[in-house]
């Protein structure tokens, strides 16, 4: 197994948390396997794109991958190349009904194709039966070097939501009003809940930027996104898991916690996934709230939540809003799962 150790001392120059992008990283990396039969064998009955891709403008990118708009052309009605030619600057123009395809390619990741495979049937088997993620349809690319899929082309992500100064600030402004919160924490729990049962795994890096929408009779529906083989992590029997990288603005306490444990010792307790998703959705809510990532006191972000931190709520918030944040920050013995929040929701939130 290729394995590294980074020194632990949280104050220190070698230390963990002086990561790119705000972004906590497992010390142990996973290692680059060949194909198991279990996983080829569930991989295999996946549906696989057929007839040409015609790629459009690049939606995002990440550190390992990226995401690319893409028109699949119906392969029993094949253009010319000329003609292909000729419609590639207009292709998001020209077609409405256009995909997204997330590509991961594995020389610059720290994961390797039966990983990577494993985020493919994880979506694939969520999506089959929740409409809180975005639709899959089908793997275009798998091999050593990289693996492709193609998905629902959502409408945006909940940063298009994410004003300066946050809802605090439009409410006051203009007609927004803070039903559109409370419609998005019930939607997000309602999601989550949906990911945990189906998917049998934590998310463990919600934030903005990883909530997608479509819109439905002129409202969005958000749609729970990017299962990254390097944060989700599959539950054990009592539903606990090992994180191995999330974004640290937006994580729990015990998420923090854990991976200091994890340098002293690999084998250290695992945390309860659920609950460390509950934390997640909160600070995404308040991002939502605020305009801005949560603030975590007056201390290095990392050290306050060793401490059992919790993120700043501004008082302009609505009680009820605010009631369903301090749950989501409570300690974890008494911190509802996003199943508890989505079977309680009309009891604790005003009606939408």
């Amino acid at each position: 197994m290729n394995q590294f150790k980074l020194k632990l001392n949280i104050l220190s120059e070698d230390s963990i948390w002086k990561t790119p992008s705000d972004v906590i990283q497992s010390p142990l990396r996973s290692p680059r396997t060949e194909l198991s039969t279990p996983t080829y064998n569930r991989f295999s009955i996946c549906p696989r794109t057929s007839g040409t891709v015609i790629v459009g403008k690049q939606l995002g990118k990440g550190s390992f991958g990226k995401v690319e708009v893409v028109t699949i052309q119906d392969e029993h009605a094949e253009l010319s190349d000329e003609v292909n030619t000729l419609i590639q600057p207009y292709v998001d123009e020209l077609y409405s009904n256009d995909y997204a395809r997330k590509s991961v390619v594995f020389t610059e990741s720290q994961i390797g194709l039966e990983q990577g495979i494993e985020e493919v049937l994880i979506h694939r088997k969520i999506s089959q039966s929740s409409e809180h993620v975005p639709f899959f349809h089908s793997v275009d690319e798998a091999n050593s070097k990289r693996l492709s899929w193609i998905v629902e082309k959502c409408d945006g992500d909940m940063m298009d939501f994410i004003h300066k100064g946050g809802y605090i600030k439009k409410v006051e402004e203009d007609d927004f009003t803070w039903n559109d919160v409370r419609e998005c924490l019930k939607q997000l729990c309602e999601g989550m809940a949906e990911v945990h049962e189906f998917g049998e795994c934590a998310h463990l890096d919600l934030k903005p930027q990883n909530v997608m929408y479509r819109m439905t009779n002129g409202k969005p529906q958000y749609l729970i996104s990017d299962f990254s083989a390097e944060t989700f992590q599959k539950f054990d029997d009592e539903k606990n898991v090992r994180p191995n990288q999330f974004t640290l603005s937006y994580a729990s306490p015990e998420m923090v916690q854990y991976m200091v444990r994890k340098n002293e010792n690999p084998t250290t307790t695992p945390i309860n996934g659920p609950k460390a998703d509950t934390w997640m959705i909160g600070t995404t809510i308040l991002t939502m709230c605020t305009g801005s990532v949560p603030r975590l006191g007056g201390i290095s972000p990392q050290l306050y939540l060793c401490m059992g931190g919790r993120p700043e709520i501004p008082e302009a918030i609505p009680e009820d809003i605010k009631t369903f944040l301090n749950l989501c920050f409570a300690d974890i013995k008494e911190r509802p799962t996003p199943l508890d929040f989505a079977n309680r929701i009309a009891d604790l939130i005003e009606t939408v």
